[in-house]
């Protein structure tokens, strides 16, 4: 991609809808130029949610000093999606000036999902939590807006989508993932809401491929 792509690429994600801007995200990401930072970094002080979020997609693909700078700074993000992100990739890269900072996200945070992810990136083999349960190994993000999803904490693979066994089962939440088995990628429950209240329908449609109804949750 030549640097004019790269600014076009970069307006699909501040002004496009989400399937525009997600496309625009994975052909960053594919590009795979670590000089992109230097374009995207400025723009992650936006107004939109969205937009940040989509550009801590790609940022956390090109590692270097300046974008780990970029994820210590988003801890400070009032957007727990965005706080998780960036906790969960400081884990992933695994650099120490990144400690005292999620140290004390951990420490300050409220939110039961986010001091998660904090203690999971500074700890991540597995601390013991509260109730003895372990920190969960995998993370992964929503394909249409980025923000992080943790597993969900019951054994299995599909929901039947019976209200008996939804009755007995731990409530979905939009931090939760559902897997397409068609492209195999994961979304939270609230994108793919979106998407059958547009499509007129009442099961979840993969915004990708197509494919339905999505059932397996992401675990």
């Amino acid at each position: 991609m030549k640097n004019e792509d790269y600014r076009q690429s970069l307006e699909k994600i501040i002004s496009g809808n989400s399937q525009v801007r997600q496309q625009a995200v994975e052909n960053l990401i594919n590009a795979n130029d670590k000089k992109i930072s230097k374009l995207l970094i400025p723009e992650f002080k936006n107004e939109n949610r969205e937009v940040r979020a989509a550009i801590l997609n790609v940022l956390r693909k090109t590692v270097n000093e300046d974008v780990v700078q970029v994820l210590i700074n988003a801890l400070e993000e009032k957007d727990k999606d965005i706080i998780m992100g960036a906790a969960i990739e400081l884990g992933r890269i695994k650099d120490k000036r990144a400690m005292p900072y999620l140290m004390k996200t951990h420490k300050k945070s409220k939110d039961f999902d986010v001091q998660l992810a904090a203690i999971w990136a500074y700890d991540p083999g597995g601390r013991d939590w509260a109730g003895g349960e372990l920190i969960p190994e995998s993370f992964a993000y929503c394909a249409a807006c980025s923000k992080g999803l943790t597993p969900f904490p019951v054994a299995g693979g599909s929901w039947s989508g019976t209200m008996v066994e939804y009755m007995n089962m731990p409530q979905i939440e939009p931090h939760h993932g559902l897997v397409c088995e068609g492209c195999q990628k994961i979304f939270c429950p609230v994108c793919l809401g979106n998407k059958a209240t547009e499509l007129g329908v009442r099961e979840f449609v993969c915004i990708e491929c197509g494919y339905k109804p999505i059932k397996k949750i992401f675990r």
